[in-house]
């Protein structure tokens, strides 16, 4: 990544509405900053609806998503995250726009293993589907810890994207 430190940076992009989704792993990164430095980086409008999520010791850092430097943005970025709420019928619909957004940009991306975005994801090869707080612990740590598997898991989900899911690939599907 091009960040502004060496600390890795776990990074959320999203609507405001989304960030509820944080309840999902709020215990994670809690448990996670305690023994591990990172920056959480959420690039959204604002932050109002996460002050009912409790991610005490977890650093936050707030960028305001604006389209025309959206992919800027996302490029600082080293870990990419997709919580969601395995038991929410909402959420088994729910197109993997993150998801596939990390991949492209060649960002490891972890994301609850619910609906379609399980099926946009190979787990441990073009990222990662934790179903569990400790799972979801796990993998941001080995992420966090292991620029090479940033690297690999990252380059691994771009060559996903444009094999399956960017315009190119899917012309002739367009086409007809």
């Amino acid at each position: 990544s091009v960040s502004d430190s060496d600390v890795p940076i776990v990074g959320w992009m999203g609507t405001r509405s989304n960030l509820a989704y944080f309840e999902v792993i709020a215990e994670a990164l809690r448990n996670l900053s305690s023994h591990v430095d990172f920056e959480l980086r959420l690039i959204v409008s604002d932050l109002e609806p996460l002050e009912s999520i409790d991610l005490t010791g977890v650093r936050i850092r707030h960028v305001e998503w604006r389209g025309e430097t959206e992919v800027d943005d996302l490029r600082k970025i080293d870990i990419g995250i997709m919580p969601l709420f395995s038991d929410r019928e909402w959420d088994r619909y729910k197109c993997p726009t993150k998801m596939t957004q990390y991949m492209a940009a060649g960002i490891p991306g972890v994301a609850s293993p619910v609906g379609f975005t399980a099926d946009v994801v190979e787990h441990g090869v073009s990222g990662f589907l934790p179903a569990s707080t400790a799972e979801w612990e796990q993998i941001l740590e080995r992420l966090i810890r292991d620029p090479e598997l940033r690297k690999t898991i990252g380059q691994a989900g771009r060559k996903v994207v444009s094999q399956k899911y960017c315009v190119e690939a899917n012309h002739s599907i367009l086409a007809d």
